[in-house]
């Protein structure tokens, strides 16, 4: 449960839009693409793995899930 607050955290440093399920330790993030990497790293030292990634061509922004 450690881990999962850590990874929540960090998401909620760089995106206000954060949903996180507390059942499955699965978080889904919304943040500006310059972000995206930095966000990728820190949750893959923590052990999550990115399973969806969606970019729209009308906004700077990436939406992902990690589980």
């Amino acid at each position: 449960m450690k881990t999962y607050n850590r990874a929540r955290g960090i998401c909620e440093e760089f995106s206000d839009h954060v949903l996180y399920d507390k059942t499955r330790h699965s978080l889904i993030v919304n943040v500006d693409q310059k972000y995206f990497k930095i966000i990728k790293k820190e949750l893959d030292r923590l052990g999550y793995t990115l399973v969806f990634t969606k970019a729209f061509s009308d906004s700077d922004t990436i939406t992902c899930a990690f589980k």
